[in-house]
């Protein structure tokens, strides 16, 4: 059965009950909020203090946000294997963007950045890792893996988690300081 044709004399799906998402049980102290100008502002008066279920509800929102992070990484490998394999064409597209577009709600730049992300995700472990746990963000990652292989990675990555987008684009554009030329051993001396 599926969701859009319910089988005769069943309810419709719109009007079946949703599941209800798992809360978490212990609630944690809330974190400052952080203001439209990105400066973090604390409660105004005792009234708007978090009760432990607001709480619940803010730290099921942080679980989720973590496991939009941790779903990127299976987006990016997904889509380039749907890339590699031609499976778009299998569905009835004719390009690789039309389909992300339609399934993914994908950019066509957002695909361009995955597919060129994808491509070498598999020799950049640390790369991937740090598009799994959040600390780098795919416009991050994209920024840096035509530069980055297995010995320089590490370090871009740090690089990318410790600028903003802005400064990180700044930093590649800027030629890389050339180390003073060295005589020759060869040479012969003066």
């Amino acid at each position: 059965m599926t969701d859009e044709f319910p089988v005769k004399g069943e309810a419709h799906p719109a009007s079946r009950r949703q599941p209800s998402l798992p809360m978490v049980s212990t609630p944690q102290l809330a974190e400052p909020s952080t203001g439209a100008q990105g400066t973090r502002s604390s409660p105004a008066s005792p009234a708007t203090l978090a009760t432990p279920a607001t709480l619940a509800i803010h730290n099921n929102f942080r679980n989720a946000v973590g496991g939009l992070r941790r779903e990127l990484v299976r987006t990016i490998y997904y889509l380039r294997v749907i890339h590699d394999r031609k499976i778009y064409r299998a569905l009835g597209y004719t390009s690789i963007r039309t389909y992300a577009a339609e399934h993914g709600g994908l950019t066509e730049a957002q695909c361009k950045a995955f597919l060129r992300i994808g491509s070498k995700l598999d020799d950049l472990p640390a790369m991937k890792r740090a598009l799994a746990d959040g600390s780098l963000t795919w416009r991050k990652a994209n920024a840096i893996v035509g530069e980055a292989d297995p010995e320089n990675e590490q370090k871009l990555v740090d690089l990318a988690c410790g600028l903003s987008e802005t400064a990180l684009q700044a930093a590649l554009a800027s030629p890389a300081p050339q180390a003073a030329p060295q005589a020759s051993p060869l040479a012969p001396s003066k």
